[in-house]
């Protein structure tokens, strides 16, 4: 059997990765900086919880910055932002996300096992801290993207009662910049070799909303549209 700090050890590793799991919208995209460039990705079309797609966020590397696109055919909020914009407000969080990493999933379970005492109290005081800092990162963040601080103060509550979930403050405060483009006009800002590859995935997603939607709903049109436009653009380039 387990001991009591192996357990431990697992439970905030568990809790880490189920805040990596994230809910999206058919056709939604996940855009993530590359360089000078971008990718976009999408959730996995065979998940699925309550009928929405499930992403995993990368476990290894949440200090990379990660955007959620528009669904199809919903309008910009009046305070959205462009992707790159929101990348550097929020840049300034990196180095604690990293720091947050190691103290929570390495740091920390080491701890329980090799050096109870002062280190583990020490290793938890500096956890908490780090996650202070990063809720005062993620506030300036927002207010320098003309957005309410509040907007993360679920994040920061949750961050402080459980702290595996502080790990993921700074793509989770991504997630929560609105956006101006959904993922068909997100696939401009990508490389041309990405391209094809990211409208495929994208054509598949809407098909799937297709076969979900009325024939008589006001979206079915739009979707059949949007599908001809994309395969068409498919056709040119091939």
């Amino acid at each position: 059997m387990l001991a009591a700090e192996g357990l431990v050890g697992l439970v905030l590793i568990g809790l880490y990765l189920f805040d990596c799991l994230l809910t999206l919208q058919r056709a939604q995209g996940l855009l993530e900086p590359r360089g000078a460039h971008w990718s976009l990705r999408f959730p996995s079309p065979h998940y699925a919880i309550r009928g929405a797609p499930v992403a995993l966020l990368n476990p290894l590397t949440p200090a990379r910055p990660v955007l959620a696109t528009l669904p199809p055919f919903v309008a910009p909020d009046a305070r959205a932002v462009p992707a790159s914009r929101a990348v550097r407000a929020l840049r300034a969080m990196r180095a604690s996300t990293r720091a947050q990493f190691v103290l929570v999933l390495i740091a920390l379970p080491y701890c329980l096992f090799y050096a109870p005492g002062w280190p583990l109290l020490a290793v938890l005081a500096g956890a908490y801290a780090n996650t202070l800092a990063l809720i005062l990162l993620a506030a300036r963040g927002c207010r320098t993207l003309g957005l309410p601080a509040t907007r993360v103060a679920m994040l920061a509550f949750n961050g402080l009662i459980c702290i595996p979930l502080s790990i993921n403050m700074m793509r989770r405060a991504l997630l929560r910049v609105p956006m101006r483009r959904d993922a068909a006009a997100s696939l401009r800002l990508l490389r041309a070799g990405d391209r094809g590859r990211a409208r495929t995935e994208l054509l598949a997603q809407l098909r799937e909303a297709l076969e979900d939607e009325d024939e008589a709903g006001e979206s079915y049109p739009r979707l059949v549209a949007l599908c001809a436009r994309l395969q068409g653009e498919s056709d040119d380039r091939n």
